[in-house]
């Protein structure tokens, strides 16, 4: 555990409240409001991310989103935006830090650095002790891919190696440094991300859509969900997570009887599909676009191809490799985004996980 880690055991789990001055909520609002107008006068273009609602503060309008072409707008929206860790912390954290972006959510994981890490420490210290032995199995569920999803989130924004993330993730059967550290302390054992996806896997193997939850922070991995998982919207969340993976380029081809399959799926195939070719061609289909259904029926054999370890990161104007990159706008990612059995009867371009 880092040092800075140790030192919020010793705070309360309400969170900080950002000071904001002699500015109120509503004029810091209107300051981004201007300055994202500007922006797009300016012809830059944009994507949304989900607004911030505020509830402690009545008829107060929503934070707007950030835009690609600036950092500061999506750094202005979490400090206008007030505290968040008094309800719904990880809501309003994916709210303030995830956003849409080439078909799919980035993790804004520069910005988290800079502005978050604290709040993150302690969103996990209360996930952590929180007793769920009572809950039903699909609670569990939620709660253990929570906690992962907001640990692989901590190690990514606490770790310098922004370009690659391979020894640092490593694999299913020989996981990096970053996954096997000791993060975060459940009762009386301390555990590490591969710890916890050892727990998720064991409990509940027997739902193969179980691997799109388990975020691994980088390009070719299944992305993270559009919200934080509850006993409600689990599984579906899941499928349709399994669906945006399947049938996105790249994830999985068919030459003949061969299939080409990113590799996430040799890191679980003996722990979810007991080796078995079939049994994973089956999950292909169930979750497949019905063209690729089709070729997917003809695979005999598969290999594994390599894997994009680049930060899943949400790119602002100027990324933290120093490089300006701008985005075309998202015309309508919710539509691109369908769920299990592909209902758009074909592969999605442009979903962000092979570039």
């Amino acid at each position: 555990m880092t040092q800075r880690f140790s030192h919020m055991l010793a705070l309360t789990l309400s969170s900080a409240v950002i000071s904001m001055g002699s500015v109120t909520l509503a004029q810091a609002q209107e300051g981004v409001k201007a300055h994202l107008e500007q922006e797009t006068q300016g012809k830059i273009e944009t994507v949304e991310l989900a607004s911030v609602v505020q509830p402690d503060v009545p008829s107060s309008p929503s934070v707007l989103a950030p835009t690609t072409s600036d950092e500061d707008g999506l750094t202005e929206t979490a400090l206008a935006a007030g505290p968040y860790f008094e309800y719904d912390e990880m809501d309003n954290f994916m709210k303030r830090y995830v956003g849409v972006q080439f078909g799919r959510p980035h993790v804004a994981y520069d910005l988290i650095r800079k502005h978050a890490l604290d709040d993150v420490d302690a969103l996990i210290i209360k996930m952590a002790s929180e007793d769920i032995s009572t809950y039903s199995a699909d609670a569990r569920l939620a709660h253990l891919l929570n906690l992962q999803n907001i640990l692989v989130i901590q190690g990514i924004s606490e770790d310098k190696s922004w370009k690659n993330l391979k020894r640092a993730r490593g694999t299913g059967g020989s996981p990096g440094k970053l996954w096997k550290a000791k993060r975060v302390n459940m009762g009386s054992e301390d555990v590490s991300i591969a710890d916890l996806e050892d727990m998720i896997l064991t409990e509940f193997k027997d739902d193969p859509n179980v691997i799109y939850g388990l975020y691994q922070g980088v390009r070719g991995a299944p992305c993270l969900a559009k919200q934080r998982y509850t006993e409600a919207n689990v599984r579906s969340a899941l499928a349709e997570n399994a669906g945006i993976y399947i049938n996105s380029n790249g994830i999985v081809t068919v030459e003949r009887k061969l299939g080409k399959l990113t590799p996430v799926y040799q890191w679980y195939m003996d722990d979810v599909f007991d080796g078995d070719v079939g049994q994973l061609r089956a999950h292909l289909r169930v979750n497949a676009a019905p063209n690729l259904s089709n070729k997917i029926s003809r695979i005999q054999d598969v290999v594994f191809v390599n894997l994009n370890y680049n930060p899943d990161l949400y790119q602002t104007r100027t990324s933290p490799q120093g490089t300006r990159r701008r985005s075309k706008p998202i015309q309508n990612p919710r539509g691109a985004q369908t769920g299990g059995g592909g209902q758009q009867g074909q592969q999605q371009p442009g979903q962000g996980y092979g570039s």
